[in-house]
């Protein structure tokens, strides 16, 4: 089972401690009015890390892109996550520092990425060293930098949390967790068996996106997104039921996440403070009252 296995690059690595979640900063929609299904356009459209460690990039890459519209380049994010860790991540790299190149240096958008600047014709090492890179980019990929990372968690379970984002925010999620062997070989619909009790688990450590809930055969499911290519699944896609979801957003070092709109100062304050909703939008309409 093992050789099925590779190295999608998530190197686990606790939230630090408080956090700042969605239910704190937006609020959660109530479970009684969370829509079942919901029409998330994929812009980016399925995606192939191939043997690369590149899992934690591709995913925010993935973010940005439904935030703002506009298709980003994932080598770009590649070089930025290893200049702000201060070596190539050749090897991997933790979740929020994917996230936190997005916040320091910003996406590039995909028609802005020189021609063969990828890492299928230059190699992963090259793509991932930032020296290699024209430093005239960084001007481009600046104006797109986001405000803040937010942990996807609320009042309820963790389907239902990443549930409330996507029906309050129409965006996906990215989930960093344990990817168990199990979920390497779908059904042809792009369901997976039910989450056994695994007395002997083989997983690994992945970064991906959650892109919608649906229901699929009468079960609720939120569709995941691997990084696998168009063979994988459904059209590149797998549908995991809420056992599946809640299972492995609970296990230790395991979290899903999303960019907030909220600058960061702000967010910081409100999870120490605990600022209410009205607190937050007043002090954002000062802020910008105060630069005008």
């Amino acid at each position: 089972m093992e050789s099925n296995l590779k190295n999608y690059g998530l190197i686990p690595k606790a939230l630090p401690k408080r956090h700042p979640t969605t239910h704190q900063v937006f609020g959660s929609i109530a479970v009684a009015d969370l829509p079942a299904t919901l029409d998330l356009p994929d812009i980016v459209g399925p995606t192939d890390q191939g043997a690369t460690s590149f899992c934690t990039c591709y995913a925010a890459r993935q973010l940005c892109s439904d935030q703002d519209g506009i298709v980003y380049d994932e080598n770009w994010g590649v070089a930025m996550t290893s200049e702000i860790v201060g070596a190539p991540i050749v090897g991997g790299a933790p979740a929020l520092d994917a996230m936190n190149a997005m916040i320091q240096k910003g996406p590039l958008a995909l028609s802005d990425c020189p021609p063969g600047m990828t890492w299928q014709e230059k190699g992963p090492a090259f793509i991932a060293d930032w020296r290699n890179w024209p430093q005239d980019l960084a001007l481009k990929a600046a104006p797109h930098e986001k405000a803040t990372v937010l942990s996807v968690d609320g009042p309820y379970d963790a389907f239902d949390n990443i549930r409330a984002f996507m029906a309050a925010h129409k965006r996906h999620t990215a989930l960093a967790t344990k990817w168990y062997y199990q979920f390497n070989t779908p059904h042809a619909d792009g369901t997976i068996d039910p989450v056994p009790d695994y007395a002997t688990p083989v997983f690994t450590w992945h970064m991906y996106e959650a892109m919608y809930p649906d229901v699929v055969n009468g079960v609720e499911v939120i569709w995941v997104k691997p990084h696998e290519g168009a063979g994988y699944g459904k059209g590149g896609y797998a549908a995991f039921d809420r056992a599946t979801i809640n299972r492995l957003v609970a296990e230790p070092m395991a979290c899903s996440l999303a960019f907030g709109d909220v600058p960061t100062s702000i967010v910081q304050r409100l999870a120490v403070q605990h600022l209410s909703l009205e607190q937050i939008f007043e002090e954002i309409a000062s802020r910008i009252e105060s630069a005008l």
